[in-house]
């Protein structure tokens, strides 16, 4: 391999990394958002749940 191609499989081996990197940061924060939604929602519910019990008595 001349220095010309090494430098032009180095860059496109830099480029997939980057691109995966961010790939995996896109799904953290998608990750992050339905642990929020999902903690909410058992929120709620558990709310649910008490306000029930405490109508029922």
């Amino acid at each position: 391999m001349t220095d010309g191609t090494g430098n032009h499989t180095l860059r496109l081996l830099q480029e997939m990394r980057n691109e995966t990197r961010e790939q995996y940061e896109d799904l953290r924060t998608r990750i992050d958002g339905l642990s929020v939604l999902m903690t909410s929602s058992a929120g709620i519910a558990h709310d649910h749940e008490e306000r029930i019990e405490r109508l029922e008595q």
